[in-house]
């Protein structure tokens, strides 16, 4: 369901289409999916207030490249940082200097669907007490393989079976973590909270499990916000993931039994693909405390290969 069919045309017309979203874009190093990425937010059928393209300290070739293709475009404003310093420092950056009274994060490889920020801000300025708007996101990769199919099963199947359940359930975010370019969050909700800048893995779904506990509302509607790219190599992960694992525990945000048992689960399988075993035993006989997360686990898996 896309947003041409959430929201009616009356309800369009009765948006202020000034208001004002930022949209925040990040870069480092790539410039293959830049244009595309600014052509999508800047066809937006309520446009962005602003546009604003952080460059994480690209070296001097790409950085050159991108502030050419940032030139294109009128309404985008280019920031380059002097060093690189990962996503979530580029991000909060870009909150810093955001005017928006919305503020929506976009990867620069990944699109938005056209009436996203109009269904967002419509519906987030009707129900003045949610904070964060979610919608569905899409897969995508320039070509099909055996792994992209995998993933699009296991996603499809994941967020059919999670997206419309309260994002106060205790391991909404654990288990289902949509894309970060699907929700338009109020600019309030950093006015005291930023994206953990010490995880490159996983910071997207520690910054919503911190909004969570600290009592931010979320509604997650089903709409198709935005389409989120596959490439067909990713970088090694499983150190990021295991200080993300690691970072998690040591919140205090984990509390019922059924989420400890799902955290102890990614670790196992993170351990797993780490090599280490006999530390992915230990975590994975802490699992079978809760055959609940087993069963999950097992279904998604099975779904992902079939």
């Amino acid at each position: 369901m896309y947003f041409a069919t959430f929201i009616s045309i009356d309800s369009f017309n009765n948006l202020n289409t000034l208001s004002r979203v930022s949209i925040i874009v990040t870069v480092y190093n790539r410039v293959a999916f830049l244009r595309a990425a600014l052509t999508s937010a800047l066809a937006q059928s309520l446009p962005p207030c602003e546009v604003l393209v952080i460059d994480d300290g690209s070296d001097t070739e790409q950085a050159a490249e991108i502030a050419a293709i940032v030139a294109e475009f009128d309404q985008v404003k280019l920031t380059r940082l002097e060093r690189n310093g990962g996503v979530s420092a580029a991000r909060n950056y870009g909150v810093g200097l955001a005017t928006g009274d919305y503020l929506l994060f976009l990867d620069d490889d990944d699109l938005l669907e056209e009436h996203f920020l109009k269904g967002a801000v419509s519906y987030l300025e009707q129900h003045s007490t949610v904070d964060v708007f979610i919608s569905k996101t899409t897969l995508f990769a320039e070509r099909s393989s055996a792994r992209f199919e995998r993933l699009r099963r296991y996603y499809t199947y994941i967020q059919q079976r999670d997206h419309l359940k309260s994002a106060s359930h205790p391991a909404y975010f654990l288990i289902y973590c949509p894309a970060i370019h699907s929700m338009v969050f109020r600019k309030g909700t950093f006015q005291q909270r930023r994206f953990p800048e010490d995880l490159t893995y996983g910071e997207d779904r520690y910054l919503l499990m911190h909004m969570r506990s600290e009592g931010v509302t979320f509604h997650s509607a089903d709409v198709v916000g935005g389409k989120y790219r596959i490439h067909e190599q990713e970088p090694p992960l499983v150190a990021r993931q295991l200080t993300f694992i690691q970072k998690l525990e040591r919140s205090g945000w984990l509390r019922s039994p059924f989420e400890k048992a799902y955290l102890h689960l990614l670790e196992a399988y993170f351990l797993m693909k780490a090599g280490q075993w006999f530390k992915a035993l230990g975590a994975g006989l802490y699992v079978l405390r809760s055959p609940r997360v087993m069963g999950k686990a097992v279904i998604a898996f099975v779904r992902s290969r079939f």
